[in-house]
């Protein structure tokens, strides 16, 4: 019988596949797609209704924030010793002034640990044009998730639910067009 015959196979070239590369180029797909998926859900989040609490102004003046259905309401948590919180007020104090004859209502809480007299001396040495209150027995923080740190800013939309949570300095613009949304809807 003869001796066996060698075939000849062509071997297909191999592909060299570069995995950092793919590896990078998935990771950053995962990355840009979770980032869109935030930013598109942003305002699709379930609302959670604002507690119903008792909000007593340095004026002696006190409000239920349920009374206050129909405004947009921003209620910032600050104290006089945390510097992003005094940076902020000017920004507060502004948004009061461009958005209150529309409909916004500002309230500033001094959170529990701050001298209720440091906190009379800021509002008045700064003008606030805002309602500010004293969360003396912390309560008011309590209701609002537990808030401790400062600055912690609510935005309530008209219906009363929290629309926006803003934990640390804010972003103005951000904001200013939240309250624009707001406002409008």
């Amino acid at each position: 019988m003869g001796s066996p015959v060698k075939v000849k196979r062509n071997k297909a070239p191999r592909l060299r596949i570069r995995t950092r590369g793919r590896a990078f180029a998935w990771v950053f797909a995962g990355v840009v797609i979770g980032l869109l998926g935030l930013l598109l859900t942003d305002g699709l989040q379930p609302k959670t209704a604002a507690p119903d609490v008792r909000l007593t102004a340095l004026t002696g003046r006190a409000e239920r924030l349920s009374a206050l259905r129909g405004s947009v309401v921003l209620v910032n948590f600050w104290a006089t010793s945390c510097a992003p919180c005094v940076r902020e007020m000017p920004h507060l104090a502004t948004l009061h002034t461009e958005y209150a004859a529309r409909g916004l209502r500002i309230w500033g809480v001094a959170l529990s640990y701050d001298r209720p007299d440091l906190v009379a001396d800021f509002t008045r040495r700064f003008g606030l044009p805002f309602d500010v209150s004293l969360d003396l027995d912390g309560e008011v923080a309590r209701a609002f998730d537990h808030t401790e740190s400062a600055p912690t800013t609510f935005l309530i939309d008209r219906s009363g639910d929290v629309i926006k949570r803003y934990v640390g300095e804010f972003d103005v613009e951000d904001l200013r067009q939240r309250i624009e949304h707001a406002l409008a809807g």
